[in-house]
This record gives structure tokens, sequence and C-alpha cells, in this order.
């Protein structure tokens, strides 16, 4: 609770402490407990798994530039996140924040080998099809990346309910030249439940760097279309 609260004051230190303390704690108490049973119900994946989402919210959420410093924050969230899947193999949200970890740390290869472990498990699970593509994305591959994004849909259409999904869409278009047509994709991002306005209505898990991320696409879209009057509204 201490965690929630130092987060919406904007306490960063204090929170990953919190975070540091709970993941300490909880893993001190499985010292000397064999491997089985007991052991697994106590390691509680579910648990830990929610800590290291506390401690994602404080992490970069872009790939760190070439030269850039290692994240502390992410590299805890490796530490934790290698051994749990390791083992809880079965634990695929645990295998997706890996590779999501994985990706802003640079490591494409690694990130990209866990994410298809989870599609061949999951081919619907829409997070790994869009991580799939930003990685694909991230190494100028448009068509990699439009091809994860279609596979993707054709197992879960609501995977456009996310923004990203149309933010890759629109950059996709974009170096393709259809600038219309990267409008018109940033555009119905901007519909989306919880983009222009934080909602709790909204189906999916949009973040405050979602939103932005949206906004700044379609400034610079605007700017290209010499919109400049909308860009700045």
């Amino acid at each position: 609770m201490k965690a929630i609260l130092n987060k919406k004051l904007n306490k960063t230190d204090k929170n990953i402490h919190l975070i540091d303390e709970a993941i300490t704690c909880h893993f001190k108490a499985l010292k000397g407990l064999p491997l089985g049973k007991t052991y697994f119900y106590n390691l509680n994946p579910d648990f830990v798994l929610e800590l290291v989402k506390e401690y994602m919210a404080f992490a970069p959420s872009k790939p760190l530039e070439d030269g850039q410093a290692p994240n502390s924050v992410l590299k805890k969230c490796s530490a934790i996140l290698e051994p749990l899947t390791k083992a809880v193999p079965g634990l695929i949200d645990g295998i997706f924040y890996l590779a999501k970890v994985k990706y802003i740390q640079g490591d494409n290869d690694v990130a990209k080998n866990n994410l298809q472990k989870i599609l061949d498990k999951d081919p619907s699970y829409s997070d790994a099809h869009i991580l799939m593509a930003q990685i694909h994305l991230k190494n100028a591959d448009f068509k990699a990346a439009n091809q994860s994004l279609e596979y993707g849909l054709s197992y879960n259409f609501q995977i456009k309910n996310h923004p990203t999904y149309h933010l890759i869409k629109a950059r996709i278009y974009k170096q393709q030249g259809n600038y219309q047509e990267a409008l018109r994709t940033l555009q119905a991002a901007m519909q989306l439940p919880g983009v222009k306005k934080a909602s709790k209505a909204s189906s999916s898990d949009i973040t405050i760097q979602d939103r932005a991320s949206v906004y700044m696409e379609r400034a610079a879209g605007d700017l290209l279309h010499k919109r400049q009057h909308e860009a700045t509204k």
C-alpha cells in the first residue's frame, strides 16, 4: 500500500526502496526450503510478477541508446525474472516481461527468443506480437514488423485496441511514403479509450508513455503535411 501511495505522490526513490524490501523479504522466506510443492506455493509467482510490474513503472519504456548507462531498475527486474521463469516455465506473463526488459536493454535476440516461446504456447497473446513488431521496427525491418501485427490480428482482433499497434502501423506507412494513411492511423489511435484522456473503462493497459507517443507522432505527422496549426493545438 505504501508503494502504491508513493507512486501516486511521485516519490520514486521511496517506492523503489519499498519494492526492494518486499522482494528481499519474500525471497528470504524461501531460503532453506527444498524444491517441491511447499517451495512453489511460497514462491507465489503471481505476487513476484506484480512486484516486477511495480518496478517497471519506474523503468525506461524505450530501448536504451548505445553507450547509455545500464538502468538499475531493469537490472533488478532481469535478476528476478530470469530465475523465476526458469523455475516456472509456464508463467507466460513472466516470460513476456523478461522479453520486454531485454528489449529495453537492447538485447533483441534474447527478447525475440522469449517472445517466440510465448507465441508457440499461445498465438493469441497480442502483447507478444506487438513487442515483436517493435523489435523489427527498431531493426528497420518494416516488412517483418507489419507481418507480426497482421499475424497477431489474425489471432486476436483486440490487438487493435492498443495504441502501440497503430503507432507501429503509422510508422510503417510513413516509411512507405503514405503520409495520409499514417495520419488516419494515428487519428484512429487517438479515438481509443484512454488515449485522449485517462480512462478506467479502457480495455487495454494504456500508459502515460503510450498516450504521449501517440500525440508526438501525430504532431510530427501534422508537421510533415504542413499543418502546424493543428500540431500546436
